[in-house]
Order: structure tokens, then C-alpha cells, then sequence
């Protein structure tokens, strides 16, 4: 699937950058620079991005023991202004509403609703489900920003898929509009009143129709290549669709689902070090405007590829942000892409907060 003759051209064209390594930026990288970094003393899981009012950005940061509220605005100097103490737990995973941060754990607590009027000071309230559908523990969170609908994967209610609430009302107490139950969902991505759930323990991507809440539809489904379903990305234009296996050594994948009764499998590919045999699991995949796809991928930091062409998606950049080069689940486990200023946010469960100027720069095909 690969033309590695086009890759080999794309990669020489960019090679001037891998050698502009300063005294603050001695990891390996591609088309990206070091701008911040915040180390704190326990582990740190999943983040995500908060833009105040006023237009500061933040960093919204899973840790062992709370939730950090880390003022990147001038992100040479990332400084923690405010948190929220937590229960001890490997696993944080963050969406955002308006000012309100939505915060998921499996350390038996139930869903934490942070409010962020000022994030200095931020108030939260626990939230475990209503209308005959409650749960202490869940895996991650989805919030589908333009109708206001909070996905609940993972949890401890039936068979852990996705609990469905509305927003709008009341962010701080959501009411439940629906459920999907037939299989445990990992994480999932909406778009449309569409969910594509990544089923990772059956190894599937299942697209279902949540355009009513209590009856959501199956409209299709797919095994992923190493059938570890982790999450997955679609592209603006909806033909397009990014997933991750899980697995040490496996592949973010690309596919065609322009139809949906004929799914295609379109290409796959790895990290910068793709081809050695202690390549890490890919992790968090995500979809950028002019074709651009960036993950999370452990011990290999964060990676950017070209995807114009989703049959020969293209490696352009990377910031490796871990001393560790043995396949374990340590180092780089998630980024946060969105912000206005286009910097990266990227949580190393041992190393701390990076944030990270990419630099997008299209293939050579």
C-alpha cells in the first residue's frame, strides 16, 4: 500500500528541522519545537483544552490524584493555576461544554463536573447518571459539542456501552436520554447524530445511528487490522475514517466509509521508528483541517501525518517526548490538538505536560 519512494522524497525535502535541536529540545522530533514543559511528582492519563472568554488557553490534565488546570497562554511557561482533588486512579480521560469540564474515571467515583467560571478557583459536582441508568466507574467521554450530548462510554452499567445525556438544560446535572448496551464501547466519535464506537475488546468499529437517543441503530460494522479497536477520527468531509489498534506494533488505519455497506480499507501505518521491532501501541488519533492527522503514541510521543491521499498517508512530523524506547504502555498518552494558537498539548505520564509548536507541512507526492 505504502510508495515509499514518495515518503523518502516528503522526508528529505523536510530533514533541515531535524537538526535544529536546541538546548530545551534534545528529543528526537520532526516539524515540531519545544515551547513549554510542566513535570509533576505522580503519573498523569488523558488531557484536553479549555479557551476562557477572554481568549487564555488551558491545559485540562488527568492526574494519578486530580485534575490540573494549567494556564499554557504563554506556553514557554506553563503554570498550574487551579485543580480538583480525585480518588487515586491510572485513568483520566476530559471533554469540555461552554466552561464546564466533564471528567471520567474507573476509581469508583462517577463522572466529575468541573466548572470553570474562574479557573483559578473551579467548583465541581459528581454526577453518576439518572433515569435508570447509573454508574460509579467509566472508561472515557465524548462530548458532541453542537447539540450538547454527553456520551458515557465504558461504564459499570450493563454491558458498559454508551450512556447518552443531554447537556443543554443543565450541564451540571444532565438528564439521560438513551442507552446502547450491546457491547462494551471503549471510546467512541460523533458527528450527525452518528456514533462510530471503538469496541475494543470484539475488535470492532460499529457506526450507529443515535439519531434517537433511546433506540439507537446499527448501521454497520468492521473489524479493525489487529482487532483492538482503540478510537477513531473522521475527516471534514465525512468519507474518511482514522482508526488505532491498541497493540504494540499495530497501525493507525485508514478507510473508506463513503458507503457504508461497502467499507474499505485504504492504507496503514507507524510510528517515525515504523519498521524496528519494539515499536509502541498508536493510541489517540485525531483529525486536523487541510488533511492533517495527529497521534498520541506512547513511548514515540506524538506523530503527524499527511492524509490528503488517505491511501498513502504520509509521516511529516513528530516530537518524541519519552526516554523510553521498550514497547510498554508509558509515555506519551494523549494530545490535545485544537487549540486556537495551533500548539500541541501533550500528557507523558512520566515525563509531565509538553506543549509543542507542530509545523504542517504537506507531503511531496
Amino acid at each position: 500500500m505504502k510508495n515509499f519512494t514518495l515518503q523518502i522524497l516528503s522526508l528529505v525535502a523536510l530533514l533541515v528541522s531535524t537538526f535544529s535541536l536546541s538546548y530545551a529540545q534534545t528529543e528526537p522530533h520532526l516539524n515540531c519545537s519545544f515551547l513549554g514543559k510542566l513535570p509533576y511528582p505522580t503519573g498523569l492519563s488523558n488531557l484536553w483544552h479549555y479557551v476562557a472568554p477572554d481568549g487564555k488557553e488551558y491545559a485540562l490534565v488527568g492526574c494519578r490524584t486530580k485534575t490540573s488546570i494549567v494556564d499554557v497562554s504563554t506556553p514557554t511557561n506553563p503554570v498550574e493555576v487551579g485543580y480538583i482533588d480525585a480518588p487515586q486512579s491510572t485513568w483520566r480521560e476530559i471533554r469540555t461544554f461552554q466552561n464546564y469540564v466533564y471528567v471520567v474515571t474507573e476509581a469508583s467515583l462517577g463522572l466529575t463536573i468541573i466548572d470553570l467560571a474562574d479557573p483559578a478557583n473551579p467548583t465541581s459536582v459528581v454526577w453518576t447518571g439518572n433515569n435508570g441508568a447509573t454508574f460509579s466507574t467509566e472508561h472515557t467521554v465524548f462530548v458532541d459539542e453542537p447539540t450538547g450530548t454527553l456520551y458515557v462510554f465504558g461504564a459499570n452499567h450493563g454491558a458498559g456501552g454508551a450512556i447518552i445525556a443531554d447537556l443543554n438544560a443543565d450541564p451540571t446535572n444532565p438528564q439521560v436520554l438513551g442507552v446502547f448496551d450491546e457491547r462494551y464501547i471503549h471510546d467512541g466519535y460523533l458527528r450527525n447524530d452518528t456514533l462510530w464506537a471503538s469496541e475494543v475488546n470484539d475488535g470492532l468499529l460499529e457506526v450507529i445511528d443515535v439519531s434517537d437517543k433511546a433506540n439507537p441503530v446499527v448501521m454497520a460494522s468492521f473489524y479493525t487490522p489487529n482487532t483492538f479497536t482503540h478510537n477513531s477520527a473522521l475527516t471534514a468531509d465525512g468519507n474518511t475514517l482514522f482508526t488505532t489498534d491498541e497493540v504494540f506494533g499495530a497501525y493507525i488505519a485508514s478507510y473508506d466509509v463513503s458507503d457504508l455497506s461497502d467499507i474499505k480499507l485504504l492504507d496503514v501505518v507507524q510510528s517515525y521508528r515504523e519498521g524496528e521491532a519494539d515499536l509502541p501501541s498508536p493510541h489517540n488519533v485525531y483529525t486536523l483541517p487541510d488533511n492533517f492527522i495527529v497521534c498520541s503514541y506512547y513511548t514515540d510521543g506524538v506523530q503527524i501525518y499527511d492524509a490528503p491521499r488517505p491511501d498513502n498517508m504520509i509521516l511529516v512530523g513528530y516530537y518524541d517526548t519519552s526516554p523510553l524506547s521498550d514497547a510498554e504502555f508509558e509515555g506519551d498518552w494523549g494530545v490535545a490538538p485544537y487549540l486556537p494558537s495551533g500548539n500541541l498539548l501533550l500528557s507523558d505520564m512520566q515525563e509531565g505536560l509538553f506543549v509543542v509548536r507542530p509545523n504542517y507541512i504537506h507531503a511531496c507526492f
